[in-house]
């Protein structure tokens, strides 16, 4: 699957991007508020409009899954968060950056599920130069080499000691070793 362009779009395509992307923005403001099951609403009605005016290929459309995704994950729906994700992962394929932040996404939904094995192979289908920092809010990208890692676990990469450190506190409640 691959995202299409459209450099002269019709009228109701422009509007469904308009449209859709301001959807976006007031789901991403009750995300950041904490506030996500209004956030899950209004990015359902984002992804709604996205897939009407746009289709369910276009790149619009992954970030529409991707942030209900990341919503289902603040709201403990791991399997709805999975769905979503995975339908948003081939749609930005054409960006590294997005496809890296999205499997990061999805590695985290593994690694919730208790699963590191599959998280650890999620984050390292970027390998070596698309993956991305665990931490939420590091903007390193690609991640330097040699990569930085857990030491326990071994399934979760970081830019740095400061961002694990940083990362802990979430990391901490699934990590385990390899044998367990």
């Amino acid at each position: 699957m691959t995202a299409s362009a459209h450099i002269n779009p019709s009228p109701d395509r422009a509007q469904g991007v308009l449209m859709g992307s301001s959807l976006n923005q007031q789901g991403q403001a009750l995300y950041n508020r904490g506030q996500y099951s209004e956030a899950e609403k209004v990015f359902k009605e984002a992804l709604d409009v996205k897939l009407r005016a746009l289709g369910p290929q276009d790149y619009s459309t992954g970030i529409g899954y991707n942030a209900l995704g990341e919503t289902y994950i603040r709201l403990g729906r791991l399997d709805e968060a999975e769905e979503n994700i995975k339908k948003a992962i081939p749609l930005v394929s054409s960006s590294a950056h997005d496809s890296a932040y999205y499997r990061e996404n999805l590695a985290k939904v593994y690694e919730m599920k208790h699963d590191l094995v599959k998280a650890k192979e999620e984050r390292l289908q970027g390998s070596p130069n698309s993956i991305i920092c665990a931490e939420d809010n590091c903007t390193v990208f690609p991640l330097p080499h040699p990569l930085k890692y857990c030491s326990r676990c071994q399934s979760i990469y970081y830019c740095s000691e400061k961002c694990q450190r940083s990362d802990w506190k979430r990391h901490k409640k699934f990590c385990q070793s390899p044998a367990n």
